[in-house]
């Protein structure tokens, strides 16, 4: 008689967890007046540092006009003047990293308004800033696709993808116009929803879907996008509970990079308690997946200082993220 045994061999399929922040980035808005200064720094502090340690760069993609640009030099000469946004263009980028050839860029944020109704709105809104008029011009709207465009040549540049994020409006913008399919198809690096202030928009009635992470979050899970960017610095400053934010399912789930710097966009400074208090819980969470994040000054701040501050600013700034972590 046979004797038949019935082996059943169980798989466990673990899934990997990150914990905290995986990599310090910085945007060219510090530097919004010079973005070839970010390079120039970034390539600095990767020196000798493996190529999966590097910072790498969020570039605003200002519009190459020739009344920004007379300003600009204008402006540049002048530490107590703000400063005025410079063109950036992809022959640009390309002469920087064959120069500084530690540098990389990461994604390309899109302008703050869709369409020119919107740019009107949103610069009209916001009156008591009249920097921000400036940047909607030097920007343009979104609509142009400008963003997506130096998006896509950067990824052939430097064969590898490239990623953008846009504000709830321009996602709502593309979605209503029927173009956010293409948009998708067309960008190759994470599309993320980036959470802000509030705002006043043509798009969006309902100022908490630019303010409010859950809310955000809600938007990039309703179009499928890959996920969001926290604006850690305009949520300490429109006084959300941050850490309250980061432990929301929705935003866990969605988060793959944040904007970190002092309250309205000020540099970090050493008695920054929120802020401390903030990266302590951060460094304790586990994300299905990398987190990254980067460093966004106001340039009125970076533009006051010598080069060799600016460059003792960020990584500053880097090593303070990091050694304020809980990392277990």
């Amino acid at each position: 008689m046979g004797i038949y045994v019935s082996v059943t061999i169980a798989f466990i399929v673990s899934k990997e967890v990150y914990t905290g922040v995986r990599g310090i980035d910085v945007t060219t808005a510090g530097f919004i007046h010079d973005p070839k200064r970010a390079f120039e720094i970034t390539n600095e502090l990767n020196n000798n540092q493996p190529k999966d340690k590097w910072m790498e760069i969020e570039v605003y993609p200002i519009l190459d006009k020739k009344p920004l640009a007379l300003l600009n030099v204008f402006t540049k000469r002048v530490k107590r003047l703000p400063p005025t946004p410079e063109g950036v263009t992809v022959k640009q980028i390309f002469a920087w990293q064959k120069e500084l050839p530690n540098t990389k860029v990461i994604r390309v944020h899109l302008p703050f308004a869709y369409d020119v109704p919107d740019l009107w709105c949103r610069a009209l809104g916001d009156l008591k800033n009249p920097r921000h008029f400036l940047w909607m011009y030097a920007l343009g709207a979104a609509v142009n696709k400008k963003g997506i465009e130096l998006a896509q040549k950067l990824e052939e540049l430097q064969d590898r993808e490239v990623g953008i994020s846009a504000h709830t409006n321009i996602i709502k913008g593309f979605s209503r116009d029927g173009k956010l399919e293409e948009v998708k198809s067309t960008v190759s690096g994470s599309i993320l929803v980036e959470s802000s202030g509030r705002a006043k928009s043509s798009i969006i009635k309902d100022m908490r879907y630019f303010c409010d992470p859950a809310m955000v979050a809600s938007i990039a899970e309703k179009f499928n996008l890959d996920g969001i960017l926290f604006g850690v610095d305009h949520a300490i400053t429109e006084g959300v509970d941050v850490e309250a934010a980061i432990e929301n399912p929705i935003v866990k789930r969605t988060i793959q990079a944040m904007h970190i710097s002092g309250p309205h966009h000020d540099l970090i400074g050493v008695g920054d308690e929120r802020l401390i208090n903030f990266l302590r819980i951060l460094g304790e969470i586990e994300f299905p997946h990398d987190v990254r994040v980067a460093i966004d000054y106001d340039p009125r701040k970076i533009k006051k200082q010598s080069t060799s501050v600016q460059l003792e600013t960020v990584r500053y700034a880097r090593d303070f993220i990091l050694n304020h972590q809980n990392k277990r």
